[in-house]
């Protein structure tokens, strides 16, 4: 769609933003305490057509 407008009359957007909320405010500003704990770790293999096409 180079230099014209989408069929349904919109412009076409060159980037997109998106607003990722930071968890950690948000759990602080409900008066909680923010933490992870990671239940597993494993390294593994990717399937093979994965690894094929990497």
């Amino acid at each position: 769609m180079s230099g014209r407008t989408a069929s349904n009359g919109l412009h076409p957007v060159s980037r997109a933003t998106v607003d990722i909320p930071v968890i950690r405010q948000e759990v602080g500003a409900l008066g909680k305490t923010y933490g992870y704990r990671r239940l597993t770790h494993e390294t593994s293999l990717p399937p093979e057509g994965v690894a094929r096409r990497l």
